[in-house]
């Protein structure tokens, strides 16, 4: 099985993690045996009674930031001993949510270290935020540290200085302890990107903790840190506050300072991003916001409005208005609204002014220019874009917008805040109270209703989340089965907040990948379980435009978490969802072949120890041939001989049953051959038993009437293809001296489930998620090699019947003109990878007309090369046969050189070429493809084929046949 592998930006974003996971310090981790199980959803209040902070630990972490800057001023307490504490719960809580993207320990610790020993010299503190940890969203600079915004394009960014607001808070004596997560493209109210995964909910480990500042949310939640910064260009601030029980402030804009912010199209004023503190108490952010400010930031930063932090006078009562609001959210507002009354507060009842037409203004002006900026930085990371980045992107034009637009677009988003602040103002009201989201927190990858958050954008009017202490309670909180949805939106999210009372229960069962991360998961149904926001699913063409939204990919549910910690198995799980899966499936495989067989093999993984011990084998093969980490081949052979032992018991059980093999049995043998082939070389390691014992086990599925096998199920169908390919690529992987044959009642019956006896039978991209080319041309490709190698000489009728079956093929795929020939389904990567194992079989059938005695008589012969396979001979010519001239017109396209270098199906071609090629010129060429090959896929049998060929062409140099330095068809 293969197909095009991310290996580029899986590297980086490798790099990344490691920062990371450099960055914890393994002293203030909980071993995994003490994080509360992955049925405990609400870790709220778990790290109060863990047993990695001390009571004194816990006691400071328990205040706020005034509480602990007055003790500190008395005397009564250190900055290190602050800092430390936070930074012993902040890891404990980057343990249970993933939040983290760095901790900055050192730095910290000595930044606190140096706020004690001026103390100490002069008795006072250095400012209001003295020693008071803070933690930053990723994307605000930082000196010498990467800063890259979920871009993988951006791993190698370096801040240059810190950003102004991180200035002038260490002025006043802040630390900064760690640096927070954000969602891809920084436009999602959730949190999670392929370099670090998903943030979640410390109330509910299934829901989001918001976004885009949802590390920070999650960071506050469970006290990580006394206040956090992030930024807010349509709730990313408020919405993660909100979801996570804290506060978030949303400022006018050109208020707080802004200066440093990494963001791809910071040019864009049309809505200006602001910087806002998130806190758990308000007089935190009144401590912020009145030190930043009054340092006057709008002297460096000049467009900031030069105004001060207005402290108000104690609050009169006045005029305060309720909007009208969602049922999950409707107990909220009224404990809320019972509150400001007792207060003597007047309360009534506002119908929104226009929030649709403002709604419609921000969502065009959000991406004046189509999102193009942010999808080139997507394109050259080339990590896979999420579901919610394209629901994201697709608010804006398809083209962007002219300067006229945008002048238009400008001038109703004035007259609109005109018109609202007049309305206000005739209703007599000061506040609007209004929830944060459409519901409490979403659950993780669904989150799509801005519009609570982003009116006060739009209108650029200061607004701030708090939390009500309340909590979702479903014998109170009951959906109105009869409510009336206003629109096509407000319907979506009804529907989905109904769903939440079917999918959300703790009694789910939970799947590996949760079980690693300490949490729960989801498990509505078999196709809700494929985590689709990070795949990589690479186009064959240069296209490189994002598709809009699909229904599926608005409703998908994660199952499927990139890296929520360290944990080995976490990782591989990652690898494997992430990586490996894309390079065992054809690049135009089925979205729902994709899909479905992921989330069955999810599902085979979390109730089968050889199944997941099977795959983790094969993911950590494929890993250290990617990054050639000795750890990944340790735990490879390690997962991969206990997947051996558990199958040779299931194989005993069989034996005494009168059943063919589960799917599970079939899935574990699939996967210890892939361990063997994408693996690093080992004679103790053998992938053809496990072919042959595949094929066994299918034809005993074949002729199980009690469990017959659906070509329909992605599982059936990959797999069957799956063994039929490696078959097929054992049997021609040595085609001098095959070691390696096809049992024929196997492909007999094969051929029959998969329907695929005609002669041409290009199989299209919706029907091959594997195999990707007609079983007739495989077995063309056997036959030729059989004769190749047999003592008979060759009949001149067989040679006949062979060259008119070539010619036919030769006729399908090389005339000129094949569109009438061509299916429609059949794609440029079909009609290229046909074209190159044709090329192949015409270069045998030549081989076998040129001389069938002296095949493989110099292999027996030197000793230095045993263990290789042997080439035909052929008369040194500086003209190289027409074969590789046509097939090097096919690598010498950009895009199919690419393709070719990203794509197993390219083995074969690439090992006949190989043995057929005259030049050094040509040889290079080769050399080139299969190392790309192998760096980018990390598929150890490509290797293999490399290092056998070098034996070749070195014998053939040393014995002075075949290599030669005239005309190269890599250069014609």
């Amino acid at each position: 099985m293969g197909s095009l592998a991310p290996a580029s930006w899986e590297l980086k974003a490798d790099k990344l993690r490691k920062i990371l996971e450099d960055s914890l310090n393994p002293k203030w981790l909980l071993a995994p045996e003490d994080l509360p199980p992955p049925s405990q959803l609400n870790i709220s209040k778990f790290i109060d009674t863990c047993k990695l902070l001390t009571p004194r630990e816990q006691e400071i972490t328990a205040c706020n930031g005034t509480e602990l800057v007055s003790q500190m001023a008395a005397g009564k307490l250190t900055a290190v001993e602050t800092v430390t504490a936070f930074l012993k719960r902040a890891h404990v809580a980057h343990q249970l949510t993933n939040f983290a993207t760095e901790f900055l320990v050192d730095d910290a610790l000595a930044t606190a270290a140096k706020l004690d020993a001026q103390f100490k010299e002069t008795g006072k503190i250095v400012g209001p935020l003295h020693g008071l940890p803070i933690s930053i969203k990723e994307h605000i600079g930082l000196k010498g540290k990467i800063v890259h915004s979920a871009y993988v394009a951006w791993a190698d960014n370096i801040a240059q200085e810190d950003a102004l607001v991180l200035r002038l808070a260490a002025k006043a004596g802040a630390v900064f302890h760690v640096r927070t997560n954000v969602p891809q493209s920084c436009m999602h109210l959730d949190c999670s990107n392929p370099i670090y995964g998903t943030t979640v909910n410390p109330y509910n480990r299934n829901l989001t903790s918001g976004g885009s500042s949802g590390g920070e949310g999650a960071c506050l939640g469970l006290r990580g840190s006394v206040l956090g910064l992030g930024t807010d260009i349509g709730g990313s601030v408020r919405g993660p506050a909100a979801f996570c029980g804290c506060y978030g402030l949303r400022t006018t804009a050109l208020r707080n300072p802004y200066k440093g912010i990494c963001l791809p199209g910071l040019g864009q004023e049309s809505i200006k991003c602001i910087l806002g503190p998130l806190a758990n108490s308000i007089s935190d952010i009144q401590l912020f916001e009145d030190i930043v400010l009054n340092q006057e930031p709008w002297d460096e930063e000049t467009a900031l409005v030069p105004l001060p932090w207005k402290k108000m006078e104690p609050y009169q009562p006045g005029q305060f208005t309720n909007g009208p609001s969602p049922p999950p959210v409707i107990r909220g507002l009224k404990h809320a609204i019972d509150k400001l009354k007792t207060a003597g507060v007047k309360v009534v009842d506002f119908e929104p002014y226009k929030h649709s037409e403002g709604a419609e203004i921000i969502e065009l002006l959000y991406f004046p220019d189509a999102a193009e900026t942010q999808k080139e930085v997507l394109a050259q990371g080339g990590e896979p874009v999420a579901p919610l980045t394209e629901w994201a992107f697709q608010y804006s034009k398809p083209e962007p917008l002219t300067i006229r637009e945008n002048w238009e677009l400008n001038l109703r988003r004035e007259a609109f805040r005109e018109e609202y602040h007049k309305t206000m103002k005739d209703r007599g009201v000061d506040f609007i109270l209004c929830p944060a989201y459409v519901g409490v927190a979403a659950k993780c990858g669904t989150p799509q209703y801005w519009h609570y958050t982003t009116i006060w954008n739009i209108l650029d009017q200061p607004s701030i989340t708090f939390p009500t202490g309340l909590h979702v309670d479903p014998a109170v909180d009951v959906v109105d089965k009869d409510y009336k949805p206003r629109s096509d939106t407000d319907e979506r999210e009804y529907k989905k907040c109904r769903k939440r009372r079917v999918k959300c229960s703790e009694e789910k069962p939970t799947c590996r990948n949760c079980v690693a991360s300490s949490r729960g998961c989801l498990w509505p149904s078999s196709n809700d379980m494929y985590d689709r926001r990070h795949r990589s699913r690479r186009s064959c063409s240069d296209d490189r435009t994002l598709p809009s939204p699909s229904p599926r990919s608005e409703d998908s549910i994660i199952a499927l978490e990139l890296r929520e910690s360290p944990d080995l198995e976490q990782e591989l799980t990652h690898h494997y969802f992430n990586v490996f899966l894309s390079v065992l499936l054809l690049p135009t495989v089925r979205e729902s072949d994709l899909e479905g067989y992921g989330s069955q093999v999810m599902s085979m993984m979390h109730r089968s120890e050889s199944v997941k011990c099977a795959v983790l084998a094969a993911c950590a093969s494929n890993k250290y041939m990617l990054l050639r980490s000795r750890k990944y081949h340790d735990a490879g052979l390690g997962y991969y001989f206990r997947a051996v032992e558990l199958v040779n018991r299931a194989l005993h059980d069989l034996g005494a049953t009168a059943k063919g093999p589960d799917d599970p049995l079939l899935t574990t043998v699939v996967y210890l051959y892939l361990y063997d082939m994408w693996g690093p070389p080992d004679e103790t390691l053998d992938a053809r038993k496990h072919v042959d014992g595949a094929m066994n086990l299918l034809k005993l599925r074949y002729e199980d009437t009690g469990s017959p096998m659906s070509m329909s199920r992605p599982l059936h169908r990959i797999n069957t293809e799956s063994v039929l390919y490696q078959a097929f690529l054992l049997a021609m992987r040595k085609p001098f001296a095959p070691n390696f044959h096809v049992d024929e009642q196997f492909l007999d019956r094969s051929e029959h489930v998969l329907n695929a006896r005609k002669l041409i039978d290009i199989l299209s991209e919706d029907d091959s998620p594997v195999l990707g080319l007609p079983l007739p041309l495989y077995r063309l490709i056997i036959d030729l090699i059989d004769f190749l190698n047999s003592p008979k000489h060759p009949t001149e009728a067989f040679l006949t019947q062979m060259r008119e079956e070539i010619d036919t093929w030769e006729g399908f795929v090389l005339v000129e003109d094949t569109a009438a020939k061509c299916p429609p389904s059949m794609t440029s990567f079909h009609k290229d990878a046909a074209t190159l194992f044709v090329l192949g079989a015409s270069l045998l059938l030549d081989y076998i007309s040129e001389s069938s005695s002296s095949m493989s008589s110099s292999a027996t012969q030197d000793p230095n090369i045993s263990h290789v396979s042997w080439s035909p001979p052929q008369e040194i010519s500086n003209v190289p046969r027409w074969q590789v001239q046509r097939a090097f017109e096919i690598l010498r396209r950009p895009a199919a050189y690419e393709t070719w270098t990203r794509c197993f199906l390219g083995a074969w071609p690439m090992l006949i070429l190989g043995y057929s090629v005259t030049s050094s010129e040509d040889i290079s060429l080769i050399r080139r493809v299969l190392k790309q090959m192998v760096e980018r896929m990390g598929y150890g049998e490509i290797q293999r084929i490399l290092d056998d060929l070098e034996a070749v062409w070195t014998m053939c140099n040393k014995n002075g046949r075949r290599v030669i330095s005239g005309t190269s068809a890599a250069t014609q």
